[in-house]
């Protein structure tokens, strides 16, 4: 941590800074490997989430209008729902992976950065 903050030249103290800062690191590694399949599997997972989420709750009000029975809409709904947390949990650590890897990189040196990403 201390050299990560020591190679950068303002440290952010504000969520508008952090993001700034945050995203001129990523642009600068985002054709390193790690960082580019990690990126790929962070929206890959969070997009599948949002998905099973959907899923849940346009499925359970289907099965309702459908059966008119609520034991299995609030099953459908209690069982994709439970889905739905187990893969924003994925998705959670999938992004934390992604940030780490622009960090990594970062903390790493710009003395790799030409000889990795293969140019």
């Amino acid at each position: 941590m201390v050299i990560l903050k020591n190679s950068i030249e303002h440290w952010p103290e504000t969520p508008e800074e952090e993001n700034t800062t945050w995203y001129k690191l990523y642009r600068k590694y985002e054709s390193m490997v790690q960082v580019h399949d990690a990126h790929r599997l962070f929206l890959l997972s969070r997009d599948i989430a949002v998905v099973a989420l959907l899923f849940a709750i346009i499925g359970a009000i289907g099965l309702l209008v459908v059966h008119s029975r609520i034991l299995p809409a609030l099953l459908y709904f209690v069982l994709l729902g439970a889905h739905y947390l187990i893969l924003m949990v994925v998705a959670r650590n999938h992004g934390n992976r992604f940030v780490c890897n622009v960090l990594a990189e970062h903390s790493a040196g710009d003395s790799q950065l030409a000889s990795r990403s293969g140019s």
